[in-house]
């Protein structure tokens, strides 16, 4: 990794570890905003591999990996703003620490050109999709473990709606990419 990797995310790691402790001595303006924090982290440092290695992201493990940190940091936010409960903020910190604590125990190869599976414009949405799915679902379960201890989160239901549809979605989408890669779909 380069220094300015590392960097962005230590930094990362400082906000989300800072927003989800903070929780704790009820500093609600902070631990919300670090989810935005986390999001603004992530989403450079894939603006600076993009252009680093002249490609578009999600070519690497490390790179869907911090796709899935701001999108997961960014669900939180979000969440956290429309339904004024702020265990979506804290939710997405956990989820985002634990995903860039395991980026820095992991290496990773970096390449500037697509293997010729990867070469379809059918690739990047299915990726894209499933990525957005999976930090919504990650985040719903997380809830439903809380909702063990706490009370019941009713914008669950509507984070499970949207990760199946998005399953479903990327599906679709892996099917087209696998029809124009290989030639046929699934079999």
């Amino acid at each position: 990794m380069d220094i300015l990797t590392i960097i962005l995310l230590s930094l990362a790691i400082i906000f989300a570890l800072s927003g989800s402790i903070l929780f704790f001595v009820q500093k609600k303006i902070f631990y919300t905003y670090s989810s935005f924090l986390v999001f603004i982290f992530s989403s450079i440092l894939l603006i600076e591999h993009w252009i680093h290695f002249s490609v578009p992201p999600f070519i690497s493990s490390l790179e869907t990996r911090i796709f899935f940190i701001g999108i997961c940091s960014l669900l939180g936010f979000v969440v956290t703003f429309w339904t004024k409960d702020s265990i979506y903020a804290i939710v997405s910190n956990l989820l985002s620490l634990i995903i860039l604590i395991s980026c820095f125990f992991t290496t990773f190869a970096f390449s500037q050109t697509f293997p010729p599976a990867l070469q379809s414009k059918w690739f990047l949405p299915h990726v894209f999709i499933y990525i957005f799915s999976y930090a919504l679902l990650g985040i719903s379960f997380v809830l439903s473990i809380l909702s063990f201890f706490k009370k019941d989160y009713s914008f669950q239901f509507i984070i499970n709606k949207i990760g199946f549809l998005g399953l479903l979605l990327g599906m679709l989408f892996g099917a087209l990419w696998a029809k124009e890669i290989w030639g046929n779909f699934w079999t």
